[in-house]
């Protein structure tokens, strides 16, 4: 029988995922992201469902299976719920091993990479959002390799639309510590480099940037450090990054 009869109610998906849940759900009682309330979501608790199925590996991005319809039958805002859901289980993989986090992570990027193919060229505003949304995903990079800086340098593309720079700034600041510090600052530089900063940053945004640009003049991006700070001056009018640009670049 089919699973995807019904678009806008998802009927016989629901009863199915629901069944196949009850079985499962006492096999995998430490995974904590369905004890959220399903109450909340338009769909009665198929993207939560759905999240679980795909953390557990039941679900796969094969063309025959209910998430890949899922992102490509539903209606956008499903969509968005899938995104946001997901970036919400940011404490998940601290309940696994060690080798469960090497799994969950490979998903991740997985699924990051789908969605990512699928809006990247999209003019359509709604996917545009979409994109920048999974941008919020840097909660989930272990550290900054070049699969993950790829995947944050096309997610952030449109960003702006979605105001959700801050998370990304707060994102870069908390990988840092991780992994090779000067492999980290050239990473840190190409993202930041690519952002516009039209909108208006506070105090505490300020800090971040702040903190990153100070990174990568002490990592080996000098000259990316300096530009970025020319860049904010001359384009975006921000003048907080003169006194560290100034204690950088004298002779």
């Amino acid at each position: 029988m089919s699973f995807w009869p019904d678009p806008k109610g998802h009927n016989e998906i629901k009863a199915f995922l629901s069944y196949f849940f009850l079985i499962k759900s006492r096999q995998k009682s430490r995974l904590h992201i369905y004890l959220s309330s399903t109450k909340n979501f338009s769909n009665n608790g198929l993207v939560p469902h759905l999240t679980a199925f795909y953390f557990w590996k039941y679900e796969t991005l094969s063309s025959e299976k209910l998430l890949f319809k899922f992102v490509n039958q539903s209606s956008p805002n499903e969509v968005d719920e899938l995104i946001n859901f997901i970036w919400r289980q940011e404490t998940y993989p601290k309940t696994l091993s060690e080798l469960e986090q090497q799994e969950f992570q490979q998903i991740i990027v997985d699924l990051w990479k789908f969605l990512t193919d699928k809006y990247e060229n999209s003019n359509i505003e709604e996917e545009q959002k979409k994109l920048a949304t999974l941008s919020n995903w840097i909660v989930f990079v272990p550290e900054l390799n070049d699969v993950y800086t790829d995947l944050i340098l096309k997610s952030c593309k449109h960003i702006d639309k979605t105001h959700s720079t801050r998370e990304l700034i707060e994102g870069l600041v908390a990988l840092k510590a991780k992994g090779n510090p000067n492999t980290t600052a050239k990473a840190i530089g190409k993202i930041i480099s690519s952002l516009n900063f039209k909108d208006y940053l506070g105090d505490f945004d300020k800090e971040l940037i702040k903190d990153l640009v100070s990174f990568l003049f002490n990592h080996g991006q000098k000259e990316v450090a300096a530009e970025f700070c020319n860049k904010m001056a001359a384009v975006y009018q921000q003048f907080f990054l003169r006194d560290i640009y100034e204690a950088n670049t004298r002779k």
